[in-house]
């Protein structure tokens, strides 16, 4: 479980601190929107694999959570661009 959870806790770990350029930069709705988007993702997954794949629940949440942070950083990154 611990090798699977890695790649996500990594992404968790250095994406929240780069988040807060996005209030910087007045993104308020961009933040409220990936975030919202965040809870329908992993929440589906998690729901769709207790449902059909109840053996793979775990792997299913750490692999949506750092799809989650990646494309939270990505637009992140693509923000910052645009902005400076």
């Amino acid at each position: 479980i611990i090798s699977w959870m890695i790649p996500f806790f990594f992404m968790q770990f250095i994406t929240p601190p780069v988040s807060m350029s996005l209030h910087i930069t007045n993104s308020n709705r961009i933040v409220m929107l990936l975030q919202f988007f965040g809870l329908v993702f992993r929440v589906g997954l998690v729901g769709l694999a207790g449902q059909y794949y109840g053996d793979f629940v775990v792997e299913i949440y750490a692999v949506s959570g750092f799809v989650f942070y990646a494309v939270y950083m990505i637009v992140i990154l693509s923000i910052l661009k645009k902005t400076v």
